[in-house]
């Protein structure tokens, strides 16, 4: 503290924790919060706009990639804000959230 070191701690059942941070002098560090979408993000966004009850192994079909790929673009806009699943794996939907 008494080095302007901001740090912070957590003491829970399951243990201790203490994060430091760090300053940035100058080291360019990756925005996360910024994405941009590829060709398979773009055609899993416009599929699923058309029709959002597709499960991941029929998207796979119709774009012509593994289920594995689905999966991880359809986790990228879930992240971003892009989709939201709505109800179960089995019964549930993705909702397409507008971003201008």
């Amino acid at each position: 503290k008494k080095n302007d070191v901001k740090y912070s701690y957590i003491n829970n059942e399951y243990g201790f924790r203490f994060t430091f941070y760090r300053k940035n002098d100058g080291v360019v560090i990756k925005d996360e919060s910024t994405f941009s979408m590829n060709k398979t993000d773009k055609k899993i966004l416009t599929i699923l706009r058309n029709n959002p009850l597709l499960s991941q192994e029929e998207l796979a079909l119709q774009i012509d990639k593994t289920r594995r790929t689905v999966q991880r673009s359809i986790d990228k806009l879930k992240k971003y804000g892009y989709i939201v699943r709505i109800g179960t794996k089995t019964s549930g939907y993705y909702e397409i959230i507008n971003k201008d």
